[in-house]
């Protein structure tokens, strides 16, 4: 079993997460939103080997902490889905406004792909391909624990806006569809806001 852990930081009170298996130590960094002061703090106690730093998708929010926290764990793999990189390089005059530097992000050391599968221990964890929000959002699930981290596909109270570079309603209806074809009692992680269980949120009828 993995342990989740949050951390809300960046402008946008965007949520960073550390998953990480008890036993083995292996972790992962999930959409390093800023400066994750207290993540690094565990990382660190806990001594924690940080296998991955991946994100879901690339709006600037998701990935503003990605130079410095390529610094503190520069043997960690990073990874996003290629199409991607073109979402970060239109992230437009608002990132500009928090003074994120599209360049900043590094040349990543694994493109996320639909379907694939990566471990943390003994647990894997598979990417769902989950366009709308973005042209490529990768939604990440791991099966045993089941938990979900939806990024800013769908969130306890509503599903991710469509109306910025990549987004298109139809297809992120598709990908809520299939993501609530998975277990009711799933608990997803949205990229804001709280967790909740993934009956709870289709019951709500967003789509």
């Amino acid at each position: 079993m993995v342990k989740v852990l949050r951390e809300v930081a960046g402008p946008l009170q965007t949520n960073s997460f550390l998953i990480y298996d008890t036993k083995s130590k292996e972790a992962m960094l999930l959409d390093v939103a800023d400066d994750v002061h207290s993540l690094i703090n565990v990382i660190e106690k806990m001594e924690l080997e940080v296998k991955y730093i991946f994100f879901t998708h690339g709006h600037f929010d998701h990935v503003m902490g990605i130079e410095n926290i390529r610094k503190e764990f520069p043997k960690a793999k990073v990874g996003i889905h290629k199409e991607e990189l073109e979402t970060i390089s239109h992230s437009g005059p608002f990132a500009r406004m928090f003074e994120f530097n599209t360049n900043s992000f590094p040349k990543p050391d694994i493109f996320l792909e639909d379907e694939e599968k990566y471990s943390l221990g003994e647990e894997e964890f598979q990417l769902i391909l989950s366009p709308g929000h973005t042209k490529a959002s990768i939604c990440f699930y791991f099966p045993e624990s089941q938990i979900l981290f939806s990024g800013d596909v769908i969130f306890r109270e509503g599903i991710g806006r469509t109306d910025l570079y990549g987004g298109n309603y139809e297809k992120l209806v598709q990908s809520i569809q299939k993501l609530y074809a998975l277990p009711k009692d799933t608990l997803v992680y949205p990229g804001h806001g709280e967790k909740d269980t993934l009956g709870n949120i289709a019951k709500r009828g967003f789509i």
